[in-house]
């Protein structure tokens, strides 16, 4: 679960909703009572974890399996994104594992951090630029756990296995 930096908006993922897919449910905020806005279905596992910008006008879940990823639904005119598949999809090309994924993203939701959980054993950070999110560096980290600041500027990562922790900061353009 999150939510926007003022408490009006909150994303909540359920792995489990169904046997093998799992569902995401947006509410609001409105006149003191959580109004369910959108839900979202499909994709192995969706729902795995959630994020949600400061704003509260993008949400992101990440899913998992060989196609396995993050779907991201943007607020625009009034409405949330309805299509199952997202507004935009993240899909860093390994399969994103069943335990311990995580996706978390900066303040304004236009840098993701996405781990691949225990049985991927990666870090990817994407960045969204004229309407397309890149891919801008990957990590190399056993059972790996991550953050990333308000600004994204700086990226934590841990190891659930190491202990270590890991920071990288981009500057000039790289990480």
């Amino acid at each position: 679960m999150d939510m926007s930096a003022d408490g009006t908006r909150i994303v909540v993922g359920n792995v489990h909703y169904t046997d093998a897919n799992g569902r995401v449910w947006l509410y609001h905020l409105e006149n003191g009572s959580w109004v369910l806005k959108q839900t979202w279905d499909g994709g192995n596992a969706l729902g795995t974890q959630v994020a949600m910008n400061e704003a509260g006008t993008r949400a992101f879940a990440l899913h998992t399996g060989s196609s396995g990823g993050v779907k991201i639904w943007d607020y625009s005119s009034g409405a949330w994104d309805t299509s199952t598949s997202g507004t935009y999809t993240i899909t860093p090309g390994s399969t994103i594992g069943s335990e311990s994924t995580s996706v978390d993203c900066n303040k304004t939701g236009d840098v993701v951090v996405i781990t691949g959980g225990h049985g991927t054993n990666k870090v990817w950070i994407y960045r969204l630029s004229g309407g397309s999110w890149s891919q801008e560096k990957d990590f190399d980290i056993t059972k790996p756990v991550a953050t990333i600041s308000g600004d994204g500027t700086r990226c934590l990562m841990g190891s659930w296995t190491t202990y270590k922790v890991w920071e990288s900061n981009y500057s000039g353009g790289s990480w």
